[in-house]
């Protein structure tokens, strides 16, 4: 929250001395007889002041005074908030850096790409400029979540050239299958940058998605690892999974005898993790 410090001369008080004043504001637009007063002890200074916390930053506020002493209240001061030559111009509380935005969703997947999207989050006081999207991926062979550190991949994204500055999306690509990926994003304005998505101290530490799976890649050519008369042990090594594992391997042999070549398919059950044999 923001502040601001209103500062008065006091004013003569017509044979008795003044007590107190009494401070009402509203933010631009607002009603100031709706708004809440605020006394004030009056000092024996010349110069009277009085801070108003708890504001919101960015944001102009007018303000009006009433003094008092022992025969009642003074009228307002001329308010700010009407038409005519007595309207005074608001003062406007400081900016803040944007609020974090809320965490990083996917509205899109591939096999080797992501669509994320995050929405505009509150500017507080100073149009949101850019965003920073970082983040990490975990091969589908790990089975392990990403981690986010400080020296994760950075994409930088312009509000300058964003058709849609409320919901913003950003391609991520040039992934695999079944990868999974963690994201974070933060907002900047004039002021400085927000605190990533996802803070720590939340329940929700970073948002974290799967690349869709393909099928697996060729395999090797089979191995022939023993021979008897009779038959024929072939081993092969399972090929990269893609994003899903694998559940089945099929061995077509070509047979040749005296009736002539013919082909035959062989279910092979997958045996560990990298190799299988039939």
């Amino acid at each position: 929250s923001q502040q601001l410090t209103y500062r008065w001369v006091c004013p003569p008080g017509n044979g008795q001395t003044v007590t107190s004043f009494r401070l009402r504001y509203v933010q631009l637009g607002g009603d100031m007889d709706a708004a809440a007063i605020t006394d004030i002890p009056a000092t024996t200074d010349q110069f009277q002041e009085y801070t108003v916390a708890d504001l919101l930053p960015g944001t102009p506020y007018y303000a009006e005074i009433s003094a008092s002493n022992p025969a009642g209240d003074s009228p307002w001061t001329a308010s700010s908030s009407e038409t005519g030559e007595d309207k005074g111009q608001p003062t406007r509380t400081a900016p803040m850096t944007p609020v974090a935005p809320l965490a990083v969703a996917c509205s899109g997947r591939t096999a080797y790409s992501l669509m994320l999207q995050w929405s505009e989050p509150h500017h507080r006081g100073a149009p949101v400029t850019g965003y920073e999207l970082r983040w990490e991926r975990s091969p589908y062979e790990k089975n392990a979540t990403p981690e986010l550190v400080a020296s994760s991949p950075v994409i930088a994204v312009d509000c300058g050239t964003l058709q849609n500055r409320k919901v913003v999306q950003q391609m991520l690509d040039s992934l695999e299958p079944g990868d999974r990926v963690a994201a974070q994003v933060r907002a900047s304005n004039s002021v400085g940058w927000s605190e990533w998505s996802d803070l720590p101290e939340e329940a929700i530490i970073q948002s974290t998605f799967t690349v869709d799976a393909m099928h697996p890649l060729k395999p090797q050519v089979p191995k022939v690892v023993a021979q008897t008369p009779f038959s024929m042990t072939f081993e092969m090594v399972l090929p990269i999974p893609r994003g899903a594992p694998i559940t089945g391997i099929q061995l077509r042999v070509a047979v040749e005898d005296i009736e002539g070549r013919a082909a035959k398919v062989i279910e092979v059950p997958v045996v560990g993790m990298d190799h299988a044999c039939a």
